[in-house]
């Protein structure tokens, strides 16, 4: 699988319409187990999905009764994002892979064989930036706020979650070893 942004604005949707959420700790939660959810069908360039997510990364740093602005709700969003993503893996391949266009350093883009597939740097304040414009307009109706944050995070996830795959390239007389560094799909 890949990601699917609808997963997320669904689930916003249906929050945000509800009103359900009775507690900051309760909005903790459910914040973190949809982002969990969409987040679960990530995947590295070649394919392989996600190893050891935890939903308790992403909602350790969220403590929303201590939000007094939309700058530190975005903030605590923003280190829970990084938290959750930092020392996540992918399983590896051990078949021929052709990977799709990404810098490639140390050979050919053609790999042997997977190594390794691991997530080496999550942008910080990536999230952050994204999310409190959201949050400090009021005028949105639930449907554009939740798709707002749906693409927003979509965005984010896709775009500062740094993966670093490691394999090895055949296509030359000794076998190079030969690193793919993308982001996640």
């Amino acid at each position: 699988m890949s990601l699917d942004v609808n997963k997320l604005y669904h689930e916003f949707l249906r929050w945000f319409r509800t009103g359900d959420i009775r507690s900051f700790e309760q909005a903790e939660r459910r914040l973190s187990q949809v982002y969990h959810a969409y987040a679960s069908d990530a995947e590295d360039v070649s394919g392989d999905p996600v190893n050891n997510l935890d939903v308790r990364k992403f909602e350790g740093p969220l403590r929303f009764r201590g939000s007094k602005t939309a700058r530190q709700l975005a903030q605590q969003i923003d280190d829970a994002f990084v938290a959750y993503w930092t020392g996540v893996t992918f399983d590896t391949d051990i078949i021929p892979i052709d990977f799709p266009p990404c810098p490639n350093v140390g050979g050919s883009e053609a790999f042997s064989g997977e190594l390794s597939s691991e997530v080496t740097d999550v942008t910080r304040r990536a999230m952050y930036s994204a999310v409190l414009p959201i949050f400090t307009k009021t005028s949105n109706t639930a449907e554009q706020a939740a798709r707002k944050l749906a693409d927003e995070m979509d965005r984010v996830t896709t775009s500062a979650v740094t993966v670093l795959i490691t394999g090895l390239d055949t296509s030359t007389p000794t076998q190079v070893t030969v690193t793919n560094t993308c982001t996640v799909f």
